[in-house]
């Protein structure tokens, strides 16, 4: 009886462990993803609000590197409009929640 009590008791603690370890990398992918948002943010605003089309191929390219089926998708802010900055990323192996979608407003100076 003691021995059925340990090991459930240790399924749970697996189970724990796993959740903890899926809801970390999850965590990490969002912090990739902010990074990535405010590092395209900032570009777009040194470059007056507006990337040339090899630039957008980098930042894809980056996005596509660190994180699972990463996208982005930008909107570049002009006189007296408010641009965005968007990232979404696969976040089904992680945490089980689908795809995520991350937005930046960004505003022309």
């Amino acid at each position: 009886m003691a021995l059925l009590v340990l090991g459930m008791g240790l399924v749970g603690l697996a189970a724990t462990q796993t959740r903890a370890v899926a809801l970390a990398s999850a965590g990490h992918e969002r912090l990739q993803a902010q990074s990535l948002a405010v590092a395209v943010a900032e570009s777009l605003r040194a470059r007056g609000g507006g990337l040339s089309s090899s630039e957008l191929t980098h930042w894809q390219d980056v996005a596509e590197g660190r994180l699972p089926q990463g996208q982005i998708d930008l909107v570049a802010p002009g006189p007296g409009r408010a641009g965005r900055v968007r990232v979404r990323w696969d976040n089904r192996a992680n945490a089980g929640a689908g795809h995520q979608t991350l937005a930046l407003v960004v505003y022309h100076r």
